[in-house]
């Protein structure tokens, strides 16, 4: 897993997976780029990553194409063991 700081936030009753980066402290989301109808990046005013936000975590996530995937993968791949999700991220 990388060294970025992070905080990451599971709603069961809403099945969604959020990620804050905290790199260089908390920022502002200024924009968010939706992926798909599941997965959706926040961008602050720079540029930068604010955070990833991913819906129906359960049923699986496509890692293709998500800005620090690696990382991504190793929180869900915790969460499955964390929740009895079985086979899955």
């Amino acid at each position: 897993m990388s060294n970025t700081v992070f905080t990451a936030t599971y709603d069961p009753e809403a099945d969604a997976l959020a990620i804050d980066l905290e790199a260089s402290g908390p920022r502002r989301s200024a924009r968010t780029e939706q992926l798909d109808e599941r997965r959706f990046v926040d961008y602050d005013a720079t540029g930068r990553i604010v955070s990833i936000e991913l819906l129906d975590v359960s049923g699986g996530v496509v890692f293709d194409g998500l800005p620090d995937a690696g990382l991504v993968r190793g929180v869900v791949e915790r969460l499955a063991s964390d929740q009895g999700w079985a086979g899955r991220p």
